[in-house]
This record gives structure tokens, C-alpha cells and sequence, in this order.
């Protein structure tokens, strides 16, 4: 319980979910892509003070859900202190679902 009361303290919270960014930054917000890839295939960061925040929901309706995925996370690869991700329900799910297979399949595996 005392694990619990220590990771849960205002002060640790905000150690790891505060994002400090240099005033002349520039901010860019995407959310709700729903797998539709067109939206963002061509987001790149060209800047060093450019700032990309995905809000989630990357995945759900849209045929390429798996596209969206390697995009956004090839940038957060690519530009680890430029690109966050926020975790959205659809993602909450899938790692849960994910989660819960004893022997989940690899990519490229039958």
C-alpha cells in the first residue's frame, strides 16, 4: 500500500507526465487518427524545435491502422524528445487484449 501512496503523490505524478518544452517551441496536436493513414503519412519533424503530441486512438475504423502504428511510433524512434504519445482507449484496449494471449503471433508469423 505504501508503493501505492508514494507513485500516486502529486509530486511524482507530475515528474513523470510534465513535458517541459523551450518557449519557441512549436506544438503540433493529432488525435483520433482511427487508422486512417492518409492523415498523417506525411507528418515529419523538419524542425528542431518542433514538438508532435499524438492524443490517441491511432487505431480502430480505418484500413490502416497497422500503417498509423509504424508511423508513430518510427517518429518516436526517430525523434524521442520531439514526439509523445498519449495512450487513447482503442490503445488501452489492444494492449489489454494483447495482454491476455498466452502466445500472441509476431508480425510475419502464420
Amino acid at each position: 500500500m505504501k508503493d501505492l501512496e508514494e507513485y500516486f503523490k502529486k509530486e511524482e505524478i507530475e515528474k513523470r507526465y510534465k513535458i517541459i518544452v523551450p518557449e519557441d517551441s512549436e506544438i503540433t496536436h493529432i488525435g483520433d487518427i482511427h487508422g486512417a493513414f492518409d492523415l498523417i503519412k506525411d507528418i515529419e519533424i523538419t524542425k528542431p524545435n518542433q514538438i508532435l503530441i499524438f492524443h490517441g486512438d491511432y487505431i480502430d475504423r480505418g484500413n490502416g491502422s497497422r500503417k498509423v502504428l509504424e508511423k508513430v511510433l518510427g517518429l518516436k524512434r526517430k525523434f524521442p524528445d520531439q514526439v509523445f504519445l498519449i495512450e487513447g482507449n482503442h490503445e488501452m484496449h489492444l494492449r489489454r487484449y494483447c495482454g491476455s494471449l498466452k502466445y500472441p503471433k509476431l508480425a510475419g508469423e502464420g
